[in-house]
């Protein structure tokens, strides 16, 4: 009779814990059947959040959830291919419903994003790389992403979910990349930094930058910081370049908007000859690339004025596989009008007269930075000699690293993409036109705040409580010269990914709350395409990417981050003329 107790209660109890009404210690592993897993563009960061997190017009809900947590520094990406590659840290935002943490059926949103740089989230969702939170359940919300409000702690659910916690068996890896440039880009700018110092990419018109040649390469180190950023090759077509097998992970891209990259100037000294001089509002192409390059180290060199008096510019510049620094380097700096050497022997950009070899003047790992003397890697160069006086040219690592610094240099000279979290407070700064027209408003004088004067959020007690809201109509038309697309790539094989509602929402929360970037709903124009080599080591068909953005099927290889602007509606009629394919990137 005891027995036959004993048993009855047993089954009833696992009845009981079947039917989730009793707690069980083998809990079952419970995963959302909506995600959206994302690691790139620290310049898209805050509006994705707003857009995931927020209810905006139109819309009862919002997309993933109503809780929220961010952190600054909170979270890496681990490269499971080798030990070798170090993890990267970043910002992030975690957004989730009560679906997930009620554990209902056949429900259940959780999204993320971790703010790194575009390149690097290629590579961490090529590579397949995992997350891992770095905060301790129960951690309060560091909120750091303006008008998205005060969150929550850290839930242990989510943690759990994230860091592949027990009852979950492994972490989550990447089903997103959010990029400034496109999946084939990125993958040419890490093949371009690996490659031997001045001898050309086979069968490409580019010129290596030294940083490899293994697979993992050398990292590119700050001349400002202990920073650095770390080149390492990944694949998107043929086998992994680091552990020589695998095939590539499939992807599909989708377009959200465009931004301008901003040249900025420190103004805080005044004087005649100086960046603070109200001459120097607007600067020409070539000037600025001949800045870039190195050949020009006078201020005055940018003015169309005589009787300036002599300052040198201290010139500041991205790392090569920094998406920025890619759309710099093909909008500007390798720009085919304008670069006289292109196609030639020194088709090398923003690292003409870098060595990275050379590392006597400040050694990584033991000098104290800045640097002050002469240097290859990190990046310093000063003159001495035929150009301005003690003028400088030199590496940073990071659009935070950007920015502070050229607001605390005195005649800094830089360049980062829009955002108006990257640029809020910095009163130092102000931006340059570009060949005379204005990023963010129609012309110059447009600006409600004068020539050059960055928008600002509004503020009350430290809390920013608005943002001005901005069209960027020489970006729609394509008449300012430095902008790229920005983009979601995303894994087509994974069911859950919210790949079409997310860009969606941003775009909504870009015209609403946050004017980060012109939604691509809003663009008249393009960049045409030019074939780039997307395959390690490759002597043959280097171009050719498996699948792509274009609703025809025709082979995408990227090389739009600095291709010729033309038109929508000239390639439409262009196609209804000829009955030709489209050929448009990624138009919605």
């Amino acid at each position: 009779m005891t027995n036959r107790l004993r048993v009855t209660l047993i089954t009833v109890a696992l009845s009981l814990v079947a039917a989730g009404l009793l707690p069980s210690n083998a809990q079952a592993q419970f995963f959302p059947a909506n995600t959206w897993y994302a690691a790139g563009s620290s310049a898209q960061f805050n509006n994705l959040a707003l857009a995931t997190g927020l209810t905006l017009s139109g819309n009862s809900n919002p997309l993933c959830g109503s809780h929220h947590w961010t952190y600054s520094n909170g979270a890496e990406l681990d490269d499971p291919r080798s030990t070798s590659i170090l993890a990267e840290k970043g910002n992030i935002w975690i957004v989730w419903d009560d679906n997930f943490i009620n554990q209902v059926s056949g429900k259940g949103t959780v999204c993320f994003m971790i703010a790194v740089d575009s390149v690097v989230g290629n590579r961490a969702f090529f590579a397949n790389a995992t997350v891992k939170l770095d905060e301790a359940s129960g951690t309060a919300d560091g909120n750091i992403v303006p008008l998205l409000g005060a969150g929550e702690s850290l839930p242990a659910a989510v943690l759990d979910l994230i860091n592949g916690l027990s009852p979950y068996t492994t972490p989550v890896k990447l089903n997103v990349a959010m990029s400034d440039i496109r999946p084939e880009d990125a993958k040419f700018a890490t093949i371009r930094a690996l490659e031997t110092a001045g001898t050309r990419i086979p069968l490409d018109r580019f010129t290596g930058l030294g940083y490899g040649p293994s697979a993992i390469g050398t990292p590119v180190y700050s001349s400002q910081s202990t920073k650095q950023a770390n080149v390492v090759d990944y694949t998107i077509n043929g086998p992994d370049p680091v552990t020589g097998t695998g095939s590539p992970r499939s992807y599909s891209v989708v377009s959200i908007g465009a931004a301008p990259v901003m040249v900025i100037a420190n103004q805080t000294q005044t004087g005649s000859g100086h960046l603070g001089d109200g001459n120097y509002t607007s600067i020409d192409s070539w000037v600025l690339q001949n800045y870039l390059t190195g050949t020009y180290t006078h201020i005055r060199q940018m003015a169309h004025v005589s009787g300036e008096s002599d300052a040198p510019i201290h010139m500041f510049q991205r790392e090569p596989i920094s998406g920025t620094f890619n759309t710099m380097e093909y909008c500007v700096a390798l720009r085919r009008d304008i670069y006289l050497t292109y196609n030639g022997p020194g088709t090398i950009g923003q690292e003409t007269g870098v060595n990275p070899a050379s590392t006597s003047g400040c050694p990584p790992g033991s000098f104290t930075p800045p640097c002050t003397t002469e240097n290859g890697n990190p990046f310093y160069h000063v003159t001495t000699s035929g150009g301005a006086t003690n003028a400088t040219r030199a590496r940073v690592i990071g659009t935070g690293e950007m920015i502070s610094t050229v607001n605390s240099t005195a005649d800094g000279f830089g360049y980062a993409f829009w955002s108006f979290a990257n640029f809020q407070g910095k009163a130092n700064l102000k931006y340059l036109a570009v060949d005379g027209v204005d990023p963010l408003y129609s012309g110059p004088a447009a600006n409600p705040g004068g020539v050059g004067f960055l928008p600002q959020c509004s503020t009350s007690g430290g809390v920013v409580t608005s943002c001005p809201i901005l069209s960027f109509p020489n970006i729609a038309n394509g008449g300012y010269p430095i902008w790229s697309v920005y983009r979601e790539i995303y894994d087509p094989t994974d069911s859950t990914v919210y790949w079409n509602a997310v860009p969606l929402y941003a775009r909504a929360a870009a015209s609403t709350l946050l004017s980060d970037f012109v939604p691509s709903t809003q663009l008249s124009v393009f960049r045409s395409h030019f074939h780039q080599i997307v395959i390690t080591n490759c002597t043959t068909n280097c171009d050719q990417a498996p699948n792509n953005g274009y609703k025809s099927g025709v082979p995408e290889t990227g090389g739009d981050v600095g291709g010729a602007v033309l038109t929508i509606q000239s390639e439409l009629d262009y196609i209804n003329d000829t009955g030709g394919s489209q050929q448009v990137d990624e138009i919605e």
